[in-house]
């Protein structure tokens, strides 16, 4: 609602609060969550990366 009734300035500092947000989050998720699995499901290992896609 602040960002939607907010002025111009109000509009890109929620904005930009929001992409520092998401970019933590998914930081956060490469680092302790994403890892993958071979096919037998025994052995696992980090991944160096997740490919994502955001949309606003």
């Amino acid at each position: 609602m602040l960002w939607a009734l907010g002025d111009a300035t109000v509009r890109r500092v929620i904005q930009r609060a929001h992409e520092r947000a998401v970019a933590t989050a998914l930081r956060w998720l490469e680092d302790e969550v994403a890892e993958t699995r071979w096919a037998s499901g025994r052995g696992r290992a980090k991944t160096p990366a997740l490919v994502v896609a955001a949309f606003n």
